[in-house]
C-alpha cells in the first residue's frame, strides 16, 4: 500500500477542520441566542445597502433586476413568517430567543394529560410548552 501524499493529508486535515467548524457553528445556532441591541440595526442597514449596490450594478440588465426584485419579495415574505414565529424569553440577563423546534427535545410527553412538561435537565424558569400543548406561556 502506498503512503498518502502531502496533498492528500492536507485535504484530510482541511476536511476535518471544516467539519469541526460546521459542527461548532450549528451547535451555536441551535441553542438560545441573546438578543443584542446592535445586531438588528446592523442587519437593517447592511443588507439594504448591499441590495442597493447589487441593483446599481445590474441596472443595465432589466431581467436581472426583475429576478432580484422577486428574490427580495420572497425574502420579505420569509422574514415576516420568521418574525411571527419568533418568541422572546425575558430573563434577568436580558431577552433570549428560544429555538422552538429544539425545545421539543427538552420536553417529554405526559401520558395522563397529553401535554408536555419540562424535562428535569432543563431549569423550570426556562421551560416552554411544546407544540400542541394546552398550556399557555
Amino acid at each position: 500500500m502506498q503512503a498518502p501524499g502531502p496533498s492528500t493529508i492536507g485535504l484530510l486535515a482541511l476536511l476535518a477542520l471544516l467539519s469541526w467548524r460546521a459542527y461548532k457553528r450549528f451547535k451555536r445556532m441551535v441553542g438560545r441566542q441573546r438578543l443584542s441591541n446592535v445586531r438588528p440595526w446592523i442587519t437593517l442597514t447592511v443588507f439594504p445597502l448591499l441590495t442597493l449596490l447589487l441593483a446599481y450594478g445590474a441596472r443595465a440588465q432589466l431581467d436581472h433586476l426583475g429576478w432580484m426584485a422577486a428574490g427580495v419579495a420572497a425574502g420579505a415574505l420569509l422574514a415576516v413568517y420568521g418574525l411571527r414565529q419568533t418568541r422572546y424569553e425575558p430573563t434577568p440577563k436580558g431577552l433570549f430567543t428560544p429555538r422552538t423546534r429544539m425545545s421539543a427535545s427538552y420536553c417529554r410527553s405526559s401520558s395522563s394529560s397529553g401535554s408536555c412538561t419540562a424535562s428535569s435537565s432543563r431549569p423550570a424558569a426556562l421551560a416552554t410548552p411544546c407544540a400542541g400543548s394546552q398550556e399557555t406561556p
